[in-house]
């Protein structure tokens, strides 16, 4: 159940961790509070920077996508996506206070060769969803970057990479099913298989491209809950329950 992360930024201290390269994905430039101007603000490169914190699921299912992402755009000299984790890292004023409310945090810094002073006047766009597929993402960085690249190339490369993002989901998926109580409460009641194998699915629709056998994967099972239910005598309480659970995601 991804969510949205509000944070309380008048409270909020700077920090920064030290100054390293990403340890696990090559192509992902890690940011730090202490390198977001060397990182960001450039005359030549556009750079998407993603900012999460661990208490956001939102965040957590980004991840493979923003991993995805980078992967797309590894040969394109001019082009970076940068991460940040905002748990460890905060830098005031760096970004403005409607930005910096809510995570996830998406924004693309774009290159400009004209500007005086890039540090003082820094060019970006906030990407507006909390949710988002690389094509999404890659469609967001051609319509407001600066930097041409080949968009047509680039979605094809990230179709090519999206069955590594759906194992990473999957992943975490499973993680947040033994740490979630909701979701652990849905995974002990009625058709505990299919919850997980539907839960999953909307999981990719949100993160990936779906296609049309994902669709009728996604209607079979949704059939086969409605049955299992429907002969289980606690099919009351149990659909009460996902709706309350569906208002909270809506909520948030």
């Amino acid at each position: 159940m991804a969510r949205a992360e509000k944070v309380d930024v008048l409270a909020a201290v700077e920090k920064s961790e030290a100054k390293y390269s990403h340890p696990e994905e090559p192509c992902l430039v890690r940011a730090v509070a202490d390198t977001l101007d060397d990182v960001c603000l450039s005359d030549s490169e556009d750079v998407l920077l993603f900012s999460y914190i661990d208490t956001c699921h939102s965040c957590g299912q980004l991840k493979p996508v923003i991993k995805q992402l980078a992967k797309v755009f590894e040969t394109e000299e001019n082009i970076t996506v940068a991460v940040m984790d905002g748990d460890k890292n905060y830098k005031k004023d760096f970004f403005s206070r409607d930005i910096e409310e809510t995570y996830p945090i998406l924004v693309l810094y774009k290159a400009n060769k004209t500007r005086s002073n890039p540090k003082r006047y820094p060019n970006c766009v906030k990407y507006p969803h909390k949710h988002a597929k690389a094509s999404e993402l890659i469609q967001f960085i051609h319509d407001n970057g600066t930097v041409a690249f080949n968009v047509d190339t680039a979605l094809s490369r990230a179709r090519e990479l999206q069955g590594e993002t759906r194992q990473e989901l999957k992943v975490y998926f499973e993680k947040q099913l033994k740490e979630e109580v909701m979701l652990q409460l849905f995974a002990r009641g009625p058709c505990p298989d299919n919850f997980k194998n539907l839960t999953l699915l909307k999981s990719f629709k949100t993160y990936t491209e779906f296609s049309a056998e994902d669709e009728a994967a996604q209607e079979k099972l949704m059939r086969e809950r409605d049955v299992c239910l429907l002969k289980d005598s606690t099919y009351k309480y149990w659909s009460r329950i996902n709706e309350f659970a569906q208002q909270q995601l809506e909520d948030d």
